[in-house]
């Protein structure tokens, strides 16, 4: 915790104050950004579904949110979720005969956290979906030994509520997919909507879309075509497969320079 003292007053205060808590917009995730080290490229997200930023520590967390904001059943998304009481993780580790997570260069046990709780609709209620994100070398490599022993710590402590924490790493998940949401979710933040028609947009991106026309030929005909620029072009196709008013074929990842995979009348193209 960069910002933070890492002394157990501060700790508790930090509790007091609903770091790690809450639902929603009024969520406040227990780590931001600005407070750890990143494991890669941190990143800050807003969720159209949750109306805040989030804030996630490597590409890994930011892809698993994407998956889960562009899922028809998610409700809320909670990233670096404390699992509290503080106490209880402590005395999980205590009875495995783990030595609980603590702060670098002090005694003091940290707050565990998990790296994204995702809420669902189900029809017998709600589902909640803890998700622990790690990079396949973490779980392989030199210190795996320690990565997973807070693993169990933090499965344990899942599994008490009945619930079944989550194991993702960069093989456990669709990377075109992720690729695809990623490079089209700008265009769902932006107020492209109040620069170009959308409905009027998909109308012609439709009638002049082809199998085998480069996605950025049909950019450059599009933004013609509504005197707008390539940007706002490409923000209004991400805007409109964000919202599902056109589909596409997420196992082929998207690039300017090659045909866009369209999914027309339910037949993959």
């Amino acid at each position: 915790m960069k910002s933070r003292q890492p002394h157990e007053a501060a700790i508790r205060r930090l509790i007091r104050q609903k770091y790690g808590q809450g639902e929603f917009a009024g969520y406040k995730p227990w780590f931001y950004v600005r407070d750890v080290p990143s494991k890669g490229r941190s990143t800050m997200v807003h969720s159209s579904i949750t109306g805040r930023v989030h804030h996630y520590l490597s590409d890994g967390e930011e892809g698993i949110h994407l998956l889960a904001e562009f899922a028809t059943d998610t409700v809320d998304i909670r990233e670096q979720y404390a699992l509290l009481p503080w106490e209880e993780t402590q005395e999980i580790a205590k009875r495995l005969g783990l030595i609980h997570p603590r702060i670098p260069n002090t005694g003091v046990p940290a707050v565990m956290t998990t790296d994204l709780v995702v809420f669902k609709r189900h029809e017998l209620g709600l589902q909640i979906v803890p998700i622990a994100v790690k990079t396949a070398s973490e779980l392989t490599g030199e210190g795996s030994d320690r990565v997973h022993e807070k693993l169990v710590i933090e499965r344990e402590y899942w599994r008490a509520r009945g619930l079944r924490r989550l194991l993702m790493t960069e093989d456990s998940v669709p990377k075109s997919k992720i690729h695809n949401l990623r490079f089209f979710h700008p265009g769902m933040n932006s107020r492209v909507s109040e620069q170009i028609d959308l409905a009027a947009f998909c109308e012609m991106f439709l009638q002049i879309w082809t199998p085998k026309a480069p996605l950025i030929d049909l950019l450059k005909v599009i933004s013609s075509k509504f005197a707008v620029s390539n940007d706002v072009s490409i923000k209004a196709l991400g805007c409109a497969i964000w919202r599902r008013e056109l589909q596409i074929d997420f196992s082929h990842a998207v690039d300017h320079r090659r045909p866009l995979k369209l999914i027309v009348q339910d037949a993959h193209v």
